[in-house]
């Protein structure tokens, strides 16, 4: 009777638990406006800060999509961006279209730290690359 109920039990915490990890992702979807930015062009030149870049994002289960807003020195460019949230929910994996790929952290509720690093398009078009970490805040 003991080992029944024992088992029953085992498998009650077992449902529970997983269902509370499969549905533990933060929701990304809203606005995320850029605190910090620290970087660095190909030739060793450092990225200039701009105060009009953020993202706006949706996510559909584990699954984010969106825009990235920034300033290119003459104008606000609008980049789609896409990715994916990893199964633990702490990281953030996502492509850009001019061939950027940035890792980001999850590191709060309202709190996106990313690194980004991009050798594609940018670099075959305009002979630079460019890789740097920002730091973005959800917009309340």
């Amino acid at each position: 009777m003991k080992a029944n109920l024992f088992f029953v039990l085992t498998v009650c915490l077992v449902l529970g638990i997983g269902s509370v990890n499969a549905d533990s992702s933060m929701n990304l979807t809203g606005k995320w406006i850029e605190q910090k930015i620290d970087g660095l062009m190909y030739s060793g030149e450092p990225l200039l800060p701009s105060t009009d870049d953020y993202w706006v994002l949706t996510q559909k289960d584990n699954l984010v999509s969106g825009t990235n807003y920034f300033n290119d020195s003459t104008k606000i460019v609008q980049e789609p961006v896409a990715g994916t949230i990893s199964p633990d929910g702490k990281n953030v994996y996502i492509v850009d279209s001019s061939g950027g790929t940035y890792i980001a952290q999850i590191t709060e509720d309202d709190t996106l730290a990313i690194n980004y690093i991009n050798t594609g398009n940018k670099k075959a078009e305009s002979n630079y690359a460019f890789a740097f970490y920002q730091v973005l805040n959800r917009e309340t």
